[in-house]
């Protein structure tokens, strides 16, 4: 999906080095640890790097982030709630570490202030 995305904004680069290493660290880690269920947890932090890769991709395109749901509900057929831990972890350190950047790094509206949006409900 990410190579699909890349067309929008010319984000090969980003799409095929993301999205292969995501694909090699799940099946390496169901591979190498068999018979048992830690592949799961790596599915889980999989998922929420392909949340912020899309995100990315996009330019922080807000129907991006549902991203998170079609993962939660992935999750799910595992029929372990846990493995909402990390997915649910990973994407909160995302979100606030975008927050602190956008308010407290980049405030030049003139520099990378570009990438990031800030809604105001004053």
């Amino acid at each position: 999906f990410g190579i699909a995305l890349a067309f929008k904004y010319d984000t090969f680069e980003i799409g095929v080095g993301v999205g292969t290493i995501n694909v090699l660290l799940y099946y390496s880690a169901k591979f190498f640890v068999k018979k048992s269920n830690f592949y799961q947890y790596v599915l889980s932090v999989v998922l929420a790097i392909f949340m912020a890769q899309y995100i990315y991709q996009m330019h922080g395109l807000f129907e991006m982030h549902f991203t998170v749901f079609i993962a939660s509900t992935i999750l799910i057929i595992y029929q372990n709630w846990k493995l909402q831990i990390p997915l649910t972890f990973l994407v909160v350190l995302h979100h606030a570490a975008l927050a602190y950047m956008q308010n407290f790094v980049y405030t030049d509206p003139k520099g990378l202030q570009l990438y990031f949006s800030q809604v105001n409900f004053d």
